[in-house]
């Protein structure tokens, strides 16, 4: 799903009951009629709606919302000394990227968070796990859950019948800061999503929504998807300790 001035998937994620696999990925043709969009989606495991969200009444608000939470830890950088600017003044899509960058190694932490220590209080990875839905619980995105927009194009593969997820997540992305050391924060690696519903809801169809705040592109990160798995209707291998659902190399498809 992209909102009108934004393109490819990216930060922001949540799942609703109904439907068959996770939609994403590269760029491709976008689907025009609605059983285009329903074929492709059963055919490939994915479908793009390009222009579908609205940037000011979906968007933006929630943008706002973000940018008001970073302010503040972006205040309290400034008067504990790591940083000398909060860049107010920049675009939403660079202003983290911009602070961050004055950060020292020690709030900047490890690039995935993966210790305790990087994803402290007032590290970069900690606020970003403040900003998670479940910490943040920020009202705009909740009311994205319920944009008649966004339940619109859910409606067009699952039909009228839609029940929301309590899984939901929103996550910033930042680059590594030493290219080709340590991983980029909030980097995670080919990884099926892992069922945490209750027996009941096992022989429902779920579909995976991923929506971009700013626009991303293959440089930057953009959400990668493996299509046509959803085909083989079989879990791929994965791992079975540390970070579950990741795939394990050889079990990718060609």
């Amino acid at each position: 799903l992209a909102p009108q001035g934004l393109s490819s998937p990216a930060a922001a994620k949540g799942s609703v009951r109904s439907a068959r696999s996770a939609p994403g990925g590269p760029r491709r043709p976008c689907t025009t009629t609605v059983e285009q969009r329903q074929e492709h989606f059963l055919e490939h495991g994915f479908v793009i709606f390009e222009g579908a969200l609205s940037l000011e009444q979906d968007i933006e608000p929630i943008r706002a919302s973000i940018d008001a939470l970073f302010n503040q830890q972006a205040q309290a950088w400034l008067q504990q000394g790591h940083i000398t600017r909060v860049h107010g003044d920049m675009p939403f899509e660079r202003r983290l990227a911009a602070v961050a960058e004055q950060l020292p190694d020690s709030v900047f932490g490890n690039a995935t968070g993966s210790d305790a220590a990087s994803r402290a209080e007032g590290t970069l990875a900690g606020w970003a796990r403040t900003t998670d839905i479940m910490t943040s619980r920020l009202p705009a995105m909740h009311r994205l859950f319920f944009s008649p927009r966004l339940l619109d194009c859910i409606g067009q593969i699952v039909g009228d019948e839609i029940s929301l997820s309590p899984i939901q997540h929103l996550r910033p992305y930042i680059r590594a800061r030493e290219p080709g050391g340590r991983r980029p924060w909030m980097l995670h690696e080919w990884h099926q999503d892992m069922g945490v519903t209750t027996e009941e809801a096992d022989q429902s169809e779920i579909v995976t929504c991923w929506i971009p705040l700013v626009d991303v592109s293959q440089d930057m990160g953009a959400l990668q998807i493996y299509p046509d798995v959803a085909r083989r209707r079989e879990l791929l291998r994965t791992t079975t300790g540390g970070r579950g659902g990741l795939i394990v190399p050889h079990a990718l498809p060609p």
